[in-house]
């Protein structure tokens, strides 16, 4: 539905594009990409207990919390009590996070 031409010039920026602008099938493929990342959510927190977890990247970008929102909620209904509530915030560096990260990582050592 979201494809118009050829699907496979379709990608998460002309998506997160049409979500920006209301497009019902752009939001429910929104919807349905924040709650995977959510169950993935669950089971990180469920395991680690981590302080927060910070999302970013290719996928994440544009929808900001198109994508976030239905995460926390899966996170809130399905993780264990001890873990519900941890925090999920949208990464400041936007797409560029996963490689200022994996540098800090090899700079330390």
């Amino acid at each position: 539905r979201l494809a118009i031409g050829s699907p496979t010039a379709l990608d998460s920026v002309a998506i997160a594009a049409r979500a920006a602008q209301g497009d019902p099938a752009a939001l429910e493929a929104a919807e349905i990409v924040g709650r995977d990342l959510g169950y993935g959510l669950v089971s990180l927190a469920n395991v680690l207990a981590p302080e927060r977890f910070v999302v970013g990247g290719g996928v994440v970008d544009g929808f900001g919390e198109a994508v976030v929102g239905p995460a926390r909620r899966t996170l809130r209904q399905l993780a264990l009590p001890g873990v519900a509530d941890t925090p999920v915030a949208l990464a400041a560096l936007g797409a560029d996070a996963p490689v200022v990260g994996a540098a800090c990582v090899a700079r330390r050592g």
